[in-house]
């Protein structure tokens, strides 16, 4: 049902109510609203003409800008960002971006509840975690609990011309131009052309390739975090090595295992490379490399996330309720340098899944190393923040460096000691029988 159309700053909006059967039979409603971008209608014949029914122009095809869909109450519940017809990413609000270089895992806690012990899986996460007022305090918002609870929309992002073709469940393609009318395609359903790039890691350290890389890219949380770069838009990560600063574990001095940056090449932004350290690779143990490639990894997907105004932010925040919560705890943590809000968010939100993501690897390689000891590896440069972060905002990363380290029952003295035997280890990269 058609609601209204808007012109502002330019921006061409519609919005629509879209009705849908649940699965139990019931009416779900939902606004819809696109925002077209400036320049969508300049190669479209007629769309500027006074009077021009311009979602006639809209194309599935070729449509940039963002779908929002509400609540009837005028509640975001999710969106997406298309460009030339693709869907670029998810979004709940679109987000300020700072100018990134470098985010370094580099060596100078939130109830997430993690069990460490030899004898059960790492990191059963919490879903349920808030951070109970150890973050920064969110001032004059007022978090409402909605009575009844809204409808579960997991029908939501429906298909092209709901009106015609109703939506069957989640992950369908959300749809644009004129609800009723004719429309466009979906996507391609095949990943030719998608590919992660190790092929300066592979020719230089071909062991490091099949060993490491290549087994990790194949667990399920790995899968996560790379997933943004096996898509139709082709956004990727560029895995390489480079001589980075190494210090000496006898004298002292900072030791770069690796760093992320966003890919100069990428004219979306949206793809980074990855650099690790040769030292680290001819030095470390295969866990520490391991760990770190898990780490620049994380960081990757988060700087791809924030490229596209995505946020991931814990389960307890994605009910309506505590929508305003998490958005306005996204805002205060990205404002900072990416080493902190990103080495934050490893530890609340991502830890776990960078436990697993090592596990699955020692598991495939017969590594054993015990679950304490990849947490451990997994917390080396975790603390490590930007220049002129605030105090306030260093005590949160301690925090949640604190917690973990409780629930891993590892003492400052321990973890230092598993850190030193790590960087220069007697058990390296086997640098053979990998071509």
């Amino acid at each position: 049902m058609r609601v209204n159309e808007s012109l502002k700053d330019s921006i061409w909006t519609l919005r629509d109510i879209l009705f849908q059967k649940n699965e139990k039979g019931d009416i779900d409603a939902v606004g819809y609203e696109v925002q077209v971008a400036k320049s969508y209608f300049y190669n479209k014949k007629g769309a500027e003409l006074p009077g021009a029914d311009k979602r006639k122009f809209i194309d599935n095809s070729d449509f940039t800008g963002k779908i929002i869909l509400y609540t009837l109450k005028n509640k975001a519940i999710k969106g997406e960002i298309f460009i030339s017809g693709h869907p670029v990413s998810n979004l709940i609000a679109p987000m300020k971006r700072k100018d990134f270089q470098n985010v370094t895992m580099g060596q100078q806690g939130m109830e997430q509840e993690q069990d460490c012990s030899e004898n059960n899986n790492f990191g059963s996460e919490n879903k349920a975690c808030t951070p109970s007022g150890k973050g920064p305090e969110l001032e004059e918002v007022k978090i409402i609990e909605m009575r009844p609870p809204l409808p579960d929309f997991n029908w939501v992002f429906p298909p092209t011309n709901p009106a015609n073709n109703p939506a069957t469940g989640p992950g369908t393609q959300m749809p644009i131009g004129n609800p009723g009318g004719g429309g466009g395609s979906g996507g391609t359903g095949n990943n030719q052309g998608r590919e992660l790039k190790t092929d300066a890691i592979k020719a230089k350290y071909p062991c490091l390739d099949k060993k490491i890389l290549q087994i990790l890219f194949n667990s399920a949380e790995m899968g996560e975090l790379v997933g943004p770069f096996l898509t139709d838009q082709k956004p990727t990560i560029t895995y390489e090595s480079k001589d980075l600063e190494w210090g000496s574990t006898k004298t002292g001095g900072i030791f770069e295992l690796g760093n992320t940056r966003y890919d100069p090449t990428s004219t979306l932004g949206l793809s980074s490379v990855v650099t690790l350290n040769n030292k680290l690779i001819d030095n470390s143990s295969p866990l520490l490399i391991a760990a770190t490639v898990v780490h620049e990894t994380m960081h990757a997907f988060i700087n791809y996330n924030i490229s596209t105004a995505k946020i991931e932010v814990r389960e307890s925040y994605r009910d309506n309720s505590n929508w305003m919560a998490a958005l306005n705890g996204f805002y205060l943590t990205r404002e900072l340098g990416p080493n902190y809000s990103q080495h934050y968010y490893m530890l609340t939100d991502y830890f776990s899944k960078g436990v697993r993501a090592l596990q699955y690897w020692n598991s495939e390689q017969n590594a054993g190393y015990t679950n304490k000891e990849m947490a451990m590896a997994m917390m080396y440069g975790l603390k490590t923040v930007d220049e002129g972060t605030p105090q306030s905002y260093i005590d949160n990363i301690n925090i949640a460096y604190d917690m973990i380290k409780k629930q891993c029952m590892v003492s400052d003295d321990e973890l230092a000691a598993f850190h030193k035997s790590q960087l220069v280890s007697i058990k390296t990269l086997s640098t053979t029988g990998c071509n």
